[in-house]
């Protein structure tokens, strides 16, 4: 069984004309011989888009079916802690500050600490919900699909003209959750392109917390829950209520 690992340059923003600043990496399990196939593996934003699931499933995939199985690292794939780094809106510290005036608690918290802040906010005795971004790495945004679709593609041609050996005309997806979207998404840019699509759990109409109408994720710290979405480039932001 072999392995190749590559990265190449990505899909640009066409939607909303911005470069592309980070490259896309993909793994590949080649079976012995010519393979049967080629399938996707697409995670979609939880656990099943460890590092070490996708090798275990992709190594499972090539093995039993014979298939060469391919798993990329998507635009704003690592859009979760610790990989995504966690941000707050001077709009969000106004509102802990104000939580805490209005309930007339103090603390203490080193300036210039969004760390301790956090840490401190945690320690209390009264629940607390305030707003915050997710900021993937590498300039990563949430883009909602389309860039993530198209850098299978890439992957995809890449793979073509590589040479590696395998039946053409076999090239399925197999995706979970938010990875079935982009499966889907990926069907209908290259509809003569996929033999199939294995959908695990996905969803077939936009999901309004995606688009910034509730939290997508919530991240706790003790007592402290931060309602999180991810950063994106046109304009939109976290736009729910935070409750004490």
């Amino acid at each position: 069984m072999g392995r190749i690992s590559r990265e190449i340059s990505g899909a640009p923003d066409f939607e909303l004309g911005l470069k592309r600043t980070s490259t896309v990496a993909y793994h590949c399990t080649l079976p012995a011989g010519t393979a049967k196939g080629l399938i996707f593996v697409i995670p979609g934003f939880g656990e099943d888009a460890a590092a070490e699931y996708n090798e275990i499933l992709r190594r499972y995939l090539s093995g039993r079916y014979g298939l060469a199985a391919v798993s990329v690292a998507y635009h704003a794939s690592q859009a979760r802690p610790p990989a995504a780094r966690i941000d707050l809106s001077t709009e969000s510290v106004r509102q802990a500050i104000g939580h805490l005036a209005a309930n007339k608690i103090r603390f203490n918290v080193r300036p210039n600490s969004v760390d301790a802040f956090l840490a401190e906010l945690g320690r209390l005795e009264t629940p607390i919900r305030i707003a915050a971004k997710l900021i993937p790495p590498n300039g990563d945004y949430q883009n909602f699909g389309v860039m993530q679709a198209l850098d299978h593609i890439c992957v995809l041609n890449d793979i073509l003209d590589s040479g590696i050996a395998f039946d053409r005309n076999n090239i399925l997806l197999l995706g979970s959750s938010h990875g079935a979207y982009i499966a889907h998404l990926i069907h209908k840019f290259a509809p003569n392109t996929i033999n199939a699509i294995i959908d695990n759990s996905g969803y077939a109409i936009p999901v309004a917390q995606y688009l910034g109408s509730r939290p997508e994720y919530y991240h706790a710290i003790g007592n402290l829950t931060l309602a999180c979405n991810i950063i994106t480039r046109c304009g939109l932001g976290p736009i729910f209520e935070t409750t004490g």
